[in-house]
C-alpha cells in the first residue's frame, strides 16, 4: 500500500516538528511565561478533553491541532501550502499546495484524507478514540479501491502498559504533508548562511497573544511564537497559530523561517454537523491487517 504519511510514537498527544511547538509543551511554557491567555486556556482545555476522550489509551495528534473531542462534529477542508527559499538567497520558489479533507464525528473520531499534487493515491487516516485504533489505507485518485487493497489498523496501547501517546505527523522537517517535503531544504543550522542579511536587523515582534478574530467565518484566538536559530542564533522563525475554542481545531497556522521557508495551513469551509458515518470505518473489500502499537 502506498503510504503518504508518517506514523511514529511521540511523547505528546500533539504532533512535533522542527517548525512547530507541541501543544502541551508550548502551552505550559506560555502559561508560565505569560500568565493567563485566551489561546493557552482554549488549547489547554481542548487538549485535556482530547486526552480524556482517549480513556486511558494512547491518543493521536495532528499538526496543526485537530482535537478528538466529542460533541462538536464538523467537516472542513485544510489547505497546506509552502514557499521555499534557498539559504542566504532572496529568491523564492512558486508556492506548492495540498488539500486535505478533515472531519470529526460526535464521538470525537477524526477522518483525515489527502490527495497528492501529481494526482497519486489518496491517503486516508481514521483515528478512533472509542475503539482505540488508528486505521490507514489508500484509494485511487478517483476514490476507488486500489489493486493492493490493504488497510492497516493499529491497536493503541493503554498508557498504564508503558505506551506513550501517539503522534500522527506530516513531514517532520516542515510540519507539512509529505507531498510538500523537499530533500533540497536542510533545516539544520549549517544549511543557512553564515551571517544574517542586513534586513534581519529589524525589530522582531514579541511573542504574545494576538487579538481574537474571525477566520473564514470561525472565531479564533491567536498566539505568536518567535524563535531564533543558527550557529549564533542569528536567524529567526515566527509562527502564528489561530485556534477555534468552539470547534477545538486550529484554523490557521503561518510560519516564516528566515531565508528558508514560508508556510501556511488554513482550515476552510468548516461546517458543523455530523459527517457521513462511512468516513470513520474502513471500506468493505480491503484486507485488514491489525497490528499492535509499539
Amino acid at each position: 500500500m502506498s503510504r503518504i504519511f508518517f506514523f511514529s510514537p511521540a511523547r505528546s498527544c500533539a504532533v512535533c516538528s522542527l517548525l512547530s511547538v507541541m501543544v502541551l509543551a508550548g502551552t505550559v511554557a506560555r502559561a508560565q511565561n505569560h500568565g493567563a491567555s485566551p489561546y493557552v486556556d482554549a488549547s489547554a482545555k481542548a487538549s485535556s478533553d482530547d486526552i480524556a476522550n482517549a480513556r486511558g489509551y494512547a491518543n493521536v495528534g495532528f499538526n496543526p491541532d485537530i482535537m478528538s473531542v466529542p460533541g462538536r462534529p464538523f467537516t472542513a477542508t485544510r489547505v497546506y501550502s509552502e514557499r521555499l527559499a534557498p539559504a542566504g538567497s532572496a529568491e523564492q520558489t512558486p508556492p506548492r499546495t495540498v488539500e486535505v479533507t478533515i472531519a470529526r464525528d460526535k464521538q470525537g473520531r477524526v477522518h483525515y484524507e489527502s490527495t497528492t499534487p501529481s494526482g497519486g493515491p489518496i491517503g486516508v487516516i481514521i483515528y478512533d478514540p472509542v475503539a482505540h485504533t488508528l486505521s490507514e489505507y489508500s484509494t485511487t485518485p478517483e476514490g476507488g479501491m486500489p489493486e493492493d487493497a490493504v488497510a492497516t489498523v493499529t491497536r493503541l496501547n493503554r498508557l498504564s502498559e508503558g505506551a506513550r501517546p501517539t503522534s500522527h505527523a506530516s513531514d517532520e522537517s516542515a510540519g507539512l504533508p509529505a507531498e510538500l517535503s523537499s530533500d533540497s531544504v536542510d533545516a539544520s543550522p549549517v544549511a543557512v548562511a553564515a551571517t544574517a542579511p542586513a534586513s534581519s536587523v529589524q525589530k522582531l515582534p514579541a511573542p504574545n497573544d494576538l487579538p481574537a478574530r474571525s477566520i473564514n467565518g470561525v472565531e479564533a484566538v491567536g498566539y505568536r511564537t518567535v524563535q531564533k536559530y543558527g550557529d549564533r542564533q542569528q536567524f529567526f522563525m515566527i509562527q502564528e497559530d489561530w485556534f477555534s475554542p468552539e470547534y477545538a481545531v486550529n484554523v490557521r497556522q503561518e510560519v516564516l523561517r528566515q531565508n528558508q521557508l514560508e508556510s501556511r495551513v488554513e482550515t476552510r469551509d468548516l461546517a458543523a454537523g455530523d459527517p457521513d458515518p462511512d468516513l470513520f470505518r474502513v471500506p468493505g473489500g480491503y484486507v485488514v491487517k491489525t497490528v499492535k502499537a509499539e
